[in-house]
């Protein structure tokens, strides 16, 4: 699906002789592809999809905001 470069798995690229790959441009296509739903369920009015992605306790968990919030909390301007 859309570039050239053959896609290999981890064991084929170690036996090619990396020790590391950068994946990030892969993750970002499928996220955008997410959004890119969403938004058009959006649109749409009917918002179907809703209830497909993560909810707020688990968007917590995954970013870290606990310990985002224990920084902010020791070194935030004050209120």
């Amino acid at each position: 699906m859309g570039g050239h470069t053959p896609i290999l798995t981890m064991k084929e690229l170690a036996e090619l002789g990396f020790n590391a790959a950068v994946l990030g441009l892969d993750t970002l296509m499928h996220a955008a592809k997410a959004v890119e739903a969403v938004l058009l369920d959006m649109k749409s009015g009917r918002f179907a999809r809703r209830n497909d992605g993560m909810d707020f306790e688990e968007y917590k968990k995954v970013v870290g905001y606990d310990k985002w919030e224990s920084i902010d909390s020791r070194f935030g301007a004050e209120r």
